[in-house]
């Protein structure tokens, strides 16, 4: 039987870092090739500690971050933007899929970084970061799918990170000062690490994205719109920062930074 799923190919990399003030920095950058269709995406988004979100995208055909050694590097001139993380833990990674359809592996290079961004007037410095790099093979409106929980949370001390997927498959990594979980539960509210008697909670959240995809990532690449099933254009991600807060018997026993979403998915 030939196979009938075109060639599609995607690796993103995604960066963000808190500042010990709060001010933010997400930067994304991708390579995508379906069929005769070649686009290289990055994007920005900061929010300062007055809770003031600016976004900024570009379809130009620019270096990619590197990384050597400790250090992750990216530069985008057209975005004003100009990074550094240096690896503070060590990297994690998972196979998440591997099917007939395509695969989706699952690199987190830098569950935590130091990190210095410059972005237009904005220089964020002795910040607390985060990278890792998707490559997939799958169309993701193919994915077995119907809702996704991301997130992060980074302190000096403590390094907590989830992925949970649900629908015809169901996946769920956390992890947790390097050691992956077995017995947590994920919310949009919370993540409770059963075994370790802990539970991580949200206050001061800011709401960084809340949209379609037709409206945040898709409104920047008109060409590929035109080629995605409307159902996906019309999953929905809802994005945050939040201060979070480790308690341990009722009592916070840690706080930091985390960001956080959920995406439901379209098909």
């Amino acid at each position: 039987m030939v196979d009938t799923f075109p060639i599609f190919s995607l690796r993103k990399w995604y960066m963000d870092c808190v500042d010990k003030m709060g001010n933010l920095f997400i930067g994304y950058s991708a390579s995508l090739q379906w069929k005769k269709i070649e686009i290289n995406y990055a994007s920005t988004l900061t929010c300062n500690q007055q809770d003031e979100i600016v976004t900024a995208s570009a379809l130009r055909n620019q270096s990619h971050p590197t990384l050597e050694g400790e250090t992750l590097q990216w530069s985008h001139d057209k975005l004003k933007t100009v990074g550094q993380w240096t690896t503070v833990d060590p990297p994690v990674s998972q196979n998440i899929l591997n099917e007939k359809s395509g695969s989706l592996i699952w690199n987190c290079n830098q569950p935590k970084a130091m990190a210095e961004v410059t972005i237009n007037n904005m220089f964020l410095k002795e910040a607390i970061g985060y990278t890792e790099m998707i490559e997939m093979t799958i169309l993701p409106w193919r994915l077995p799918i119907s809702k996704l929980w991301w997130g992060r949370f980074l302190s000096e001390n403590n390094t907590l990170i989830w992925i949970v997927w649900k629908g015809e498959s169901n996946f769920h990594f956390v992890y947790f000062n390097g050691n992956e979980v077995a017995d947590a539960a994920v919310t949009d509210n919370e993540v409770v690490l059963n075994d370790q008697g802990m539970t991580l909670t949200f206050s001061e959240t800011v709401v960084l994205r809340d949209g379609s995809l037709a409206s945040t990532l898709f409104s920047h690449i008109s060409t590929l719109s035109k080629m995605v099933p409307t159902g996906f254009l019309n999953s929905h991600e809802s994005k945050w920062k939040s201060k979070g807060n480790l308690t341990k018997n009722g009592k916070v026993i840690d706080t930091g930074w985390a960001i956080h979403e959920v995406v439901t998915w379209g098909k």
